[in-house]
């Protein structure tokens, strides 16, 4: 059986600190073959050094800063692969994370995107957000983030890409809210294959941004409902 060209997206907006361990993560997947997009979305730290030291894994492409869903469909849109994952700069993989996941879309072809359980860890130094919910940390869960997401390309052009409006939070909210709402068949993974980091840095939870974006994405929601009932 023949083994499809996963594409790997590895957006980065001033991660410096994490982002060389996210890269090795997917660099040492046990899956290949692999094509590993790193995208720099106008960093201004020292992250464009960092991830130039991996070019012999990995395509490294800079553009201006337009936030993290024009950064996944700009990685979409440049990949080869028949199969698209995701990693946040900060997160990490472990290395059957692919495997585990490319084995059961293999086997399961009506399975047109997968996620995998997650484990959350509070980077050391960082004081657990008021609102992080307890049963999160260091439990493991299956993690609807696009982190844990495997997705065959042919979904976006059915479905359609990340929604730009949503710049740089809840566009993967409103992402899963879509596939959900047309019924696209999900796969999940019964382990613990990604771990989350929490930090300083990417507390957004009570964010007034974050709020304002989950509504939208809800309204979208409504509204596809809505229209299907019609």
């Amino acid at each position: 059986m023949s083994c499809p060209l996963v594409t790997v997206i590895i957006p980065v907006y001033n991660d410096e600190e994490y982002l060389a361990e996210a890269i090795q993560s997917a660099i040492g997947q046990t899956y290949k073959p692999l094509e590993i997009i790193v995208i720099n979305d106008g960093s201004t730290d020292e992250s464009e050094k960092i991830a130039k030291k991996y070019l012999n894994h990995i395509k490294y492409i800079y553009k201006k800063n337009s936030g993290i869903s024009n950064t996944w469909n700009t990685g979409i849109k440049l990949s080869q692969g028949s199969l698209i994952s995701f990693l946040d700069s900060d997160d990490i993989w472990l290395p059957h994370k692919l495997e585990r996941q490319v084995s059961m879309m293999i086997q399961n072809p009506f399975i047109q995107y997968s996620v995998t359980k997650i484990l959350h860890f509070l980077e050391q130094g960082t004081l657990k957000p008021k609102s992080f919910r307890n049963e999160l940390l260091d439990n493991e869960v299956i993690g609807y983030l696009m982190s844990t997401t495997v997705v065959k390309k042919e979904i976006f052009n059915k479905y359609g890409m990340f929604d730009e409006e949503l710049k740089n939070i809840a566009g993967d909210t409103e992402f899963f809210s879509r596939l959900r709402d047309n019924n696209v068949n999900l796969g999940i993974v019964d382990e613990t294959l990604v771990r989350k980091r929490i930090h300083n840095s990417n507390i957004s939870s009570v964010s007034r941004e974050f709020n304002k974006n989950l509504l939208s994405a809800v309204r979208k929601s409504i509204k596809r409902k809505q229209k299907r009932s019609e």
